[in-house]
């Protein structure tokens, strides 16, 4: 589980106007297998998109970039 600060959200507003295709190139932007969906005129949360599902949906792969923090490579040549 991710702690919330490092949760990555898109505007409903944006996504109304997005194509499927920007909604797959935000999601390789931010490298996250998950993001929140959230409408920021109510306050409210108004879903979440995966990659996984959108993948499934569409029979398709996606690639997500995934940059290594200096933690992580130490702890993998351990």
């Amino acid at each position: 589980m991710r702690p919330r600060a490092t949760l990555d959200a898109l505007a409903y507003a944006d996504l109304e106007l997005a194509t499927v295709g920007d909604i797959i190139n935000s999601l390789q932007h931010y490298a996250h297998q998950h993001c929140l969906v959230v409408d920021k005129a109510s306050h409210r949360l108004r879903g979440i998109l995966s990659v996984s599902d959108i993948a499934k949906k569409l029979k398709i792969k996606i690639e997500l970039q995934h940059t290594s923090s200096f933690a992580e490579l130490h702890l993998a040549t351990k």
